[in-house]
């Protein structure tokens, strides 16, 4: 399967920008099965991940790199 990554890197610019996250996210909220704990960790990865960039003041013209960098 798709790393989590490059599922949500969906334009393959090695950064994920805060309009793919929104994207992702709102795919995983209309294709959400109860019965698949795969898509429910996806989802909770997503909304942490989309939680993150908002606390770091992501805007959707600066991307957020491989790795987040939270330090001040």
């Amino acid at each position: 399967g798709a790393s989590l990554f490059s599922t949500l890197d969906s334009d393959s610019n090695d950064s994920i920008s805060a309009s793919e996250l929104s994207a992702a996210l709102k795919q995983s909220d209309n294709t959400i099965d109860q019965g698949n704990t795969n898509q429910i960790a996806t989802q909770a990865l997503n909304k942490m991940i989309a939680a993150l960039s908002e606390k770091y003041d992501t805007q959707s013209s600066k991307p957020v790199g491989k790795y987040l960098n939270t330090a001040a």
